[in-house]
């Protein structure tokens, strides 16, 4: 009779068990990705120092990485540094090192800017930016 409790028991801890890692599971793999709302075309609000409009183009977000465009330049691929925290600013660098901060004002509105890799001289001013329609 004793063994039989004691395997009762055993099997009602592991059923508790696989229950709590399901539950995990599926709140990670349905958790919201903190890159979707950067997903689309962002235009320079004001339209720069050179009065021409620049554009962000943002793409294939995934749950740590996105495709990047600025302009005409080549298509970069970013990895997320460090994730939202209370002020909603993400860092993200490049596979040389440097690194692009998006701030999120909205879920249509952000500012933008880069610092160059380490041994380059070189940051952007923040510059807002609103998504295209």
């Amino acid at each position: 009779m004793k063994n039989r409790k004691q395997w009762v028991w055993l099997c009602g801890a592991l059923l508790f068990v696989v229950m709590i890692g399901g539950a995990f599971f599926v709140k990670n793999r349905n958790a919201d990705n903190t890159l979707d709302w950067l997903k689309g075309t962002w235009v320079e609000k004001n339209g720069g120092i050179s009065q021409k409009e620049e554009v962000l183009k943002i793409s294939d977000v995934k749950r740590d990485t996105l495709t990047f465009k600025r302009n005409d330049e080549k298509t970069v691929s970013l990895v997320l540094q460090k994730p939202a925290g209370d002020n909603e600013t993400l860092e993200l660098k490049d596979s040389s090192g440097t690194k692009y901060y998006f701030e999120k004002i909205s879920n249509d509105r952000m500012r933008y800017h880069m610092e160059a890799k380490a041994g380059l001289l070189g940051l952007t001013e923040a510059t807002e930016y609103v998504k295209a329609k």
